[in-house]
């Protein structure tokens, strides 16, 4: 069973790499910690700048052409959004993020309707 985790993920591995996509950049622009955007949320999503965050994934919704995740870091937690139409490896990041990956992301904040 962890033989078949262990090749699952090396394969994903794989699948980056071919996509051009490194695993592990040796810097990520990470300028804020997830509690400091919480807590400043209404200030900097009515300035609409990019935000970059950087933490472990704890929970994926795949909902077709959006993908939700919980993205967390030792200060607090936030929900990503991306869509189909906004990102070129949309197809290649949905299939290869798992719960308790590390990532980094940027993008303007909102609030979802729900």
């Amino acid at each position: 069973m962890l033989e078949d985790i262990i090749a699952e993920r090396k394969k994903k591995l794989a699948r980056l790499k071919e996509a051009g996509i490194d695993p592990y950049p040796p810097r990520t622009a990470r300028a804020m910690r997830i509690g400091d955007i919480v807590r400043d949320f209404v200030k900097l999503a009515r300035t609409q700048k990019r935000v970059n965050v950087a933490g472990r994934v704890m929970g994926i919704r795949d909902q077709g052409s959006l993908l939700f995740m919980t993205l967390r870091d030792e200060s607090g937690e936030i929900q990503l959004v991306t869509k189909k139409d906004n990102h070129k490896d949309f197809s290649i990041w949905k299939s290869v993020l798992d719960c308790g990956d590390i990532v980094a992301a940027s993008g303007v904040l909102f609030k979802t309707k729900r």
